[in-house]
């Protein structure tokens, strides 16, 4: 009985300390506050020996690779590419934006959650409703006059539904929750800048070409996949150093492995792609075109080699296109850069203390951990493009949609004039 008095003292003592030096004792948390988010086990990591892991996780990624190969070899990649990419956008919008989610506070919201995806329908809708509106004219459901006028009144119409959205996030506003409230707003709208307006590059990529497109992911799976063998292979049996906190098990063998191993796939990917047009041709359309006048980048050229490495090569010039050094810099971005983006999703996950954004792939995790590299270098691309591979500003494409959207005395004009321009002497 003393001992058994004597533990009950012992404990209460111990409950009363513990009570004293709680930074939260005496008082109640305040609806606005923000909780400290639930540890949320999402780890699609097969369970068993390393050996099966690995299988695991070849085996999912092998059966991605031949559906993206599949789609590639399909008559309507140019169709099925902007709606895959589309799509992706929503479902990484949802998985990024489920990372905040507090079930118990959006309880007491109406439709706060459906106004987030509100704001997804409007800004998919800035970004694509002018591509979305071609396409249906030109499978004939909608008619040129029809087109013109949705096209005219499109950021019109985006803007219109921006202001009913803002209004009603306004609206919405609940006492005790304000705090939450905003922090979700600005969690949604930091997840439309990182996700759709970086991907909006990828279809203006694709109106570049195939090429501009395909061949930029292309580089972040074969560095993703040779990173992840190099890494199992050698990791840490060279450099004992770690690589970065925020991915253990990233190491630097895997990282400069998978950079030779980049450069090397670059070469010969554009090699190969290099003697179809359809790969390299702009895509004025819903088809991809089977001939072109090509961007100048693909045509041979042959250069004076400095005088220092004349006596090394034993030639005084080097003849080759242009676009194989296009290829080896977004090879190297591809390689050193883009996966900061991963980085940036491990630090995301480990803020919330969740191990993958989904587990839909196996050993992979969620479509974002997927995808986290490929929406810097969608930009990256995009802005290479423009910068040291566009011959012009303005292409025959864009000229052409332009005018269409123009009265019929300008578009007479136009004609008047080129006829004009046309008759001069060269």
């Amino acid at each position: 009985t003393a001992v058994s008095r004597s533990t009950t003292t012992t404990t209460t003592a111990m409950s009363l300390k513990q009570r004293r030096s709680s930074p939260t004792s005496g008082r109640e948390t305040r609806a606005d506050e923000t909780a400290p988010p639930a540890v949320v086990t999402t780890d699609s990591s097969p369970a068993g020996s390393p050996l099966r892991k690995i299988i695991v996780r070849s085996v999912v990624g092998l059966a991605m690779l031949g559906f993206f190969v599949a789609v590639l070899n399909s008559r309507f990649v140019t169709v099925i590419l902007p709606f895959l990419i589309i799509l992706l956008q929503v479902v990484v919008f949802k998985e990024i934006v489920s990372v905040r989610y507090n079930a118990v506070k959006e309880m007491k919201l109406a439709f706060f959650r459906t106004l987030n995806w509100f704001f997804l329908f409007i800004t998919l809708f800035y970004f694509y409703g002018k591509n979305v509106v071609s396409f249906t004219q030109e499978i004939g459901i909608l008619t040129e006059q029809q087109s013109r006028f949705l096209r005219h009144y499109h950021m019109w119409t985006a803007f219109s539904m921006f202001v009913a959205a803002f209004m009603a996030f306004i609206y919405s506003l609940k006492k005790g929750l304000y705090k939450y409230q905003f922090k979700q707003f600005a969690w949604t709208l930091m997840t439309l800048l990182l996700v759709v307006a970086q991907s909006n590059f990828a279809l203006t990529n694709l109106k570049h070409g195939l090429y501009w497109l395909v061949f930029p992911a292309a580089c972040i799976i074969c560095n993703d996949i040779s990173a992840y063998y190099w890494g199992i292979t050698f990791g840490r049996k060279i450099i004992q150093r770690k690589f970065i906190s925020l991915s253990p098990n990233k190491t630097w063998e895997g990282f400069l492995g998978a950079f030779i191993t980049t450069l090397g796939f670059a070469v010969l990917f554009t090699r190969y792609v290099s003697a179809h047009d359809w790969w390299v041709c702009p895509v004025d359309s819903f088809a991809l075109p089977e001939t072109c006048v090509r961007n100048p980048v693909w045509a041979t050229s042959t250069y004076e080699v400095p005088q220092l490495l004349v006596a090394l090569l034993g030639q005084a010039t080097v003849s080759f296109a242009p676009i194989y050094v296009h290829a080896l810099l977004l090879a190297v971005f591809a390689s050193l850069i883009a996966p900061f983006g991963g980085f940036f999703a491990s630090g995301m996950k480990r803020a919330y203390e969740k191990k993958d954004f989904d587990t839909i792939f196996p050993g992979h995790g969620g479509f974002y951990d997927r995808f986290d590299c490929q929406l810097i270098m969608v930009l990256c691309t995009y802005v290479h493009f423009k910068t040291f591979v566009a011959t012009s500003v303005a292409s025959v494409a864009l000229l052409l949609s332009q005018i269409s959207e123009l009265s019929v005395i300008d578009q007479e004009a136009i004609y008047t004039e080129l006829g004009v321009l046309l008759s001069k002497p060269l």
